[in-house]
């Protein structure tokens, strides 16, 4: 099956503080946004519908693993001086688990059937939700 870029539904949340969470849905040439995170869920749900879909989350939320021990904390590639254990990238992972939790929680609820997948290269398969880290760090930022 091919899948045109057009077809697939993007979202996107910048987890922070609930006074300071916003969140984009992109279905082609159709952009909306808020920041209320019950909105995001049911905007998502409507618009990925029976459709392949993305979903990313603007916070450090994959732990690396299999490293040295001496190593553990120590920041990712791509992290520049700001690795994902301190300061402000702890504070963010914290909440990006709350988020997350919460926003899956509302899709199950909307859409029981969906399958939310971590492996990029076998997706789009089908209705699938693809569930990726946006999280941009330092200069990194537009």
């Amino acid at each position: 099956m091919v899948v045109l870029e057009a077809d697939i539904v993007v979202g996107a949340v910048d987890v922070g503080a609930p006074k300071n969470i916003g969140w984009a849905v992109l279905d082609g040439e159709n952009v909306e946004h808020g920041s209320n995170l019950g909105c995001f869920a049911a905007c998502f749900a409507e618009h990925s519908q029976e459709r392949p879909s993305a979903l990313g989350f603007e916070a450090p939320l994959f732990i690396p693993h299999g490293r040295p021990a001496n190593k553990l904390t120590g920041q990712r590639s791509g992290e520049n001086g700001r690795p994902w254990s301190a300061g402000a990238g702890a504070t963010v992972t914290t909440i990006g688990l709350a988020v997350v939790n919460y926003v899956l929680a509302k899709l199950r609820a909307l859409q029981s059937e969906r399958r939310a997948v971590l492996d990029w290269k076998h997706w789009p398969n089908g209705a699938d939700v693809l569930l990726f880290e946006a999280f941009v760090s330092g200069d990194n930022h537009a």
